[in-house]
């Protein structure tokens, strides 16, 4: 586990470290290369961490709260106020580690352990967030009444999180027996007029492919969490990685319309996934957020406020991203007096039928996965095809209209060279950038891409570098393929490990020494 602590506002991990604490001296070799000059120490050969356990008969696993006792000694964090917060967070289990806090505190006492200078930051409570948090609450702003899912790394700690609020969110999270079941349980809920979301990670999502078309098919409002880690088959489950992106725009036969969203941080997690909820209902397609290990089981201080008593409000201030005007309403709600007689897959010019649910009063709603006509029952006339087919390559458009009146990248600093990616690299680009003169073009949806403001963002820029953590370059050649524009020099990273800022400034510090050709 890494803290990182500044008086400024920081976004990512920095992989260097000031403070290093290791219960076994084989943990600290392995970590010894990431350690500072003058890096404080505190391995097993220098502490008693085992005879502190032991004296007290309690758990190997508790170790870290003596470490919690020490560094609290070390920040001259009062004693009384982080045993209040043990007994809060750990409930039955605080008596055991509060003991354990204080022999830490008491030893680091005695031995006169240099005190940590902190530098003066804002003063203002800001609540430590996961990104998996974030995605739960946004998923309540955006209307969530059904989450579903099968427990996989690292997308479990959302089903815990919204598991254990459920009472207070006004929302049914259920655990099913694999992934299928879990799409399918929330393709149900929505087809009843629920707004209902799955979340897993990318071996689930391979599984989730039948029932993603199913949606297509019957266009029916779904959103589909996918946690990325390390791949492919059962791959490092632990670490994270961006390799799912083909996946995510091609998973599932046949054509219909899907919409790919990437938040880059905890801030843009929620507010994504509020967003990703309006849009399923709205367009009535699949919508697939992807998240990786990095965001969804990171922590960082995040500015909330409390809207009411159902969930917490993440304040817009942290978000790089803002509700628009331009943004579509919930849903297309099917009118009688001014759409006349119901027909769920109504030719409209948008490609977007009414909807009413299936208690609509006067309403009989036929929905059905095999080709169908308009009023909802099967046919594979050839007119009928070619209808059905176009009414979704008109959805398709309708979309991609609508996101260009949207702004679905976030531009940062100017530049010769430009930097483009998505999702959680950016925090380490933005360390990494500072100071050196470069343009960072953050793109937030993957499908529909947003080919015309990247385009214009990246006029005159006579570099381009692509930053992502796969090792086919699978968000680089999405780029070229739909801008036209070449990558001058792509980043990779697939060791499981995020990016660092410090090495990816040096990176870009090579590219923008080498001549211009």
């Amino acid at each position: 586990t890494e803290i990182r602590v500044a008086s400024r506002e920081i976004h990512t991990s920095y992989n260097r470290f000031d403070y290093m604490f290791a219960f076994h001296r084989d943990v600290f070799e392995k970590y010894r290369g990431m350690a500072k000059e003058n890096c404080f120490t505190l391995t097993s050969n220098d502490f008693p961490y085992d005879d502190i356990i032991k004296e007290r008969e309690a758990e190997p696993f508790m170790k870290p709260s003596i470490v919690l006792g020490v560094l609290s000694y070390m920040l001259r964090i009062p004693e009384n106020f982080v045993e209040g917060v043990i007994e809060d967070d750990l409930k039955k289990n605080a008596p055991k580690n509060i003991e354990l806090f204080r022999a830490g505190y008491k030893l680091a006492e005695e031995r006169g352990f240099n005190s940590i200078r902190l530098l003066k930051g804002d003063k203002t409570p800001k609540p430590l967030l996961y990104g998996n948090d974030a995605i739960g609450l946004g998923a309540v702003k955006g209307g969530l009444k059904v989450y579903a899912a099968y427990p996989i790394t690292p997308s479990t700690t959302l089903l815990d999180f919204l598991a254990k609020n459920a009472e207070k969110f006004h929302i049914v999270a259920l655990q099913l027996e694999d992934e299928i079941a879990a799409i399918n349980l929330a393709i149900g809920s929505a087809y009843a007029g629920v707004r209902s979301m799955v979340g897993t990670s990318g071996a689930g999502l391979d599984l989730m492919g039948e029932a993603i078309t199913l949606a297509g098919a019957t266009e029916t409002p779904i959103v589909i969490l996918d946690v990325m880690r390390v791949g492919p088959s059962t791959g490092a489950p632990t670490y994270t990685e961006q390799g799912d992106v083909n996946l995510a725009l091609n998973i599932g036969h046949g054509e219909f319309p899907r919409i790919v969203l990437a938040p880059g941080d905890v801030g843009e997690a929620f507010e994504v996934t509020a967003l990703a909820l309006r849009f399923a209902w709205w367009y009535q397609t699949p919508v697939i957020i992807l998240s990786d290990k990095h965001i969804s089981e990171s922590a960082r201080t995040t500015e909330i406020v409390e809207e009411d008593k159902a969930f917490l409000k993440l304040h817009p201030k942290t978000f790089s991203l803002s509700f628009s005007d331009h943004y579509p309403p919930m849903v297309k709600t099917y009118d009688k007096e001014i759409d006349g007689e119901y027909h769920r897959y109504k030719i409209t010019p948008d490609g977007i039928s009414p909807y009413a649910p299936p208690s609509t009063p006067d309403v009989v709603v036929h929905t059905n996965s095999t080709e169908h006509t308009e009023e909802g029952y099967s046919s594979s006339l050839p007119e009928t095809l070619t209808k059905m087919k176009e009414k979704r390559v008109r959805k398709m458009k309708t979309i991609e209209d609508d996101f260009k009146l949207m702004r679905f990248i976030n531009v940062f600093g100017e530049g010769s060279v430009a930097v483009v990616s998505f999702g959680s690299p950016k925090g380490a680009i933005l360390e990494a950038m500072e100071n050196l003169g470069i343009k960072f073009v953050q793109v937030v949806s993957l499908e529909p891409f947003p080919t015309d403001a990247v385009i214009e963002e990246l006029k005159g820029v006579q570099k381009i570098i692509s930053v992502e953590q796969n090792s086919f370059g699978q968000f680089a050649d999405l780029f070229e393929r739909k801008t036209g524009l070449k990558i001058d020099k792509r980043i990779l990273k697939y060791d499981g490990r995020p990016f660092s800022p410090w090495a990816l400034r040096s990176m870009f510090e090579e590219v923008l020494n080498e001549p211009n050709n």
